[in-house]
């Protein structure tokens, strides 16, 4: 999210090759990266990515991207008025991945957010007013087959998706013998558990949809490092939620909490990285989880 924003590629880089030594082998990218989207910068990650991987062995590293759901970013698109999750926008954003990545294929293809409207990125609950007529469930599943049997994508996901959506995609897949979604990559952290725990861990559960979770964003974009606690810190300028502070209406209120914590008026004896780790590794359905760091140093030291 950051490489092209925050980091440049020499930088991007190192820390791709840091993780790489260390065992790390998925990179979650996405067609509107880096964040905040914007058309001169947007696909630069992919860049990035892509030059970092003509080093790499493919088949060591598994790829995974996203297409974006609806959306008024038209510079994504060729000739576009809005972009939606039709056939012609999945296939233009496969391929235009593709040639970014220099790779000839995906391995785990997400939709990044649904086409129809839903609650997400900070906004808690659903508003009725806002639904709008969407592509079918169908035709979002036999594009992404399309796909498939031409041997560009492998598996296929959803992101910042609700319980409903990710039923529609299974059952529509179930009855019209179409790819069957294999991942959900949603926010979840000790700061935002609800939207997961409530209802989605149930569908996801192996003995129901049999679907893993991907979580994103596992300190709160940060927010759990208790470095936002201190507005005058050296740094704090290029810290993420002060260069875009719309990101950080979603976490206001639990930024108590991680005060509490950090003046030691819960003393839980532990550093906030084992923290998060163990909240994370101990929920079932936890599959793989994403640290985003800015540089090297900083990914050493998360990675203990």
């Amino acid at each position: 999210m950051t490489f092209g924003e925050q980091s440049t590629e020499k930088e991007s880089h190192d820390m791709l090759s840091y993780s790489f030594d260390q065992g790390i082998n998925i990179l979650d990218t996405a067609e509107i990266y880096p964040i905040q989207p914007r058309k001169e910068t947007q696909g630069r990650t992919d860049l990035y990515i892509g030059r970092w991987m003509k080093c790499k062995p493919r088949d060591k590293v598994i790829l995974a991207t996203k297409i974006s759901g609806y959306s008024d970013r038209t510079f994504l698109r060729d000739n576009a008025e809005v972009v939606r999750v039709d056939a012609a926008n999945i296939k233009e954003s496969v391929e235009k991945s593709l040639s970014r990545l220099s790779t000839d294929y995906i391995d785990l293809l997400h939709i990044h957010w649904p086409d129809r409207y839903v609650a997400i990125y900070g906004e808690f609950s659903y508003n009725s007013t806002k639904w709008r007529p969407s592509v079918p469930f169908e035709d979002q599943l036999k594009a992404l087959q399309e796909l498939i049997d031409e041997g560009k994508v492998r598996y296929i996901g959803v992101s910042n998706e609700t319980s409903y959506g990710v039923m529609q995609f299974v059952q529509t897949a179930k009855l019209q013998g179409l790819p069957k979604i294999v991942s959900i990559e949603n926010g979840y952290s000790l700061l935002v558990r609800c939207s997961f725990e409530v209802d989605l861990a149930e569908v996801c559960h192996p003995k129901n949809c049999n679907i893993g979770l991907l979580a994103y964003s596992p300190l709160g974009s940060g927010v759990l490092t208790g470095k936002y606690l201190d507005a005058n810190a050296g740094d704090a300028k290029s810290f993420r939620l002060n260069l875009f502070p719309g990101y950080m209406q979603r976490y206001n209120s639990p930024l108590a909490q991680v005060y509490y914590i950090y003046t030691g008026t819960l003393q839980l004896r532990l550093t906030v990285k084992n923290l998060v780790s163990s909240f994370l590794f101990t929920f079932i359905l936890f599959n793989l989880h994403r640290k985003q760091r800015r540089n090297t140093s900083r990914l050493r030291r998360s990675m203990g």
